[in-house]
């Protein structure tokens, strides 16, 4: 599974916002302190900052929307997580028993559903091409694993393919066309909620 058979079923707009260059991924990868999967990096330079039809979002690092960047979403599961530990008095997690990152091989989050009531986490397991997801309902507090990269993930979401107990019908939407649709103000991020 590639960017360019997630293109095929998903058209991507004609002027994207806030996508990545050469230098600003470097700078990316750098602050992180690891290597991003490829097919993400081509994601966010084919389609930029926006969401799914059906109300996925995924995390951009040069959104200038604080509640869709990914450093500044990252930041925030980071303080949650040790709000959580000091309440625990002890090592525990928010996605208990995976650890976040930047802990090794830790959960690094991708994007999410809106409220922040699903989050997608990459299990950082190997190489970057390979990461599974992991799907977490923050409301619940159970999570799924599936062993798919990032782009098969999504074709497989987007195409009704993934039949969970997580998420709600209308985020895989079966049968339905999913299109995506650039975020270009927070006018328009406020109104998915």
């Amino acid at each position: 599974m590639s960017i360019s058979q997630l293109t095929h079923i998903l058209s991507p707009p004609d002027k994207p916002v806030e996508i990545g260059s050469p230098i600003g991924w470097k700078q990316v990868q750098e602050r992180l302190g690891l290597i991003l999967p490829a097919e993400y990096k081509a994601f966010i330079d084919c389609y930029g900052t926006g969401s799914f039809s059906n109300g996925i979002l995924v995390y951009n690092p040069f959104a200038k929307n604080e509640n869709i960047n990914l450093f500044q979403v990252l930041d925030l599961h980071i303080q949650a997580n040790r709000q959580l530990q000091k309440m625990a008095k002890g090592a525990w997690s928010i996605v208990d028993p995976y650890r976040l990152y930047p802990a090794p091989g830790g959960l690094l989050p991708w994007g999410s559903t809106p409220n922040f009531e699903i989050t997608f986490f990459w299990l950082q397991n190997g190489k970057p091409g390979s990461w599974s997801t992991i799907v977490y309902n923050l409301l619940q507090g159970e999570y799924e694993v599936w062993k798919f990269r990032f782009t098969h993930f999504l074709y497989k979401l987007l195409g009704g393919q993934i039949v969970s107990l997580l998420l709600h019908e209308a985020t895989t939407l079966k049968d339905e066309l999913v299109q995506f649709h650039p975020i270009r103000n927070a006018d328009q991020y406020s109104s998915l909620f």
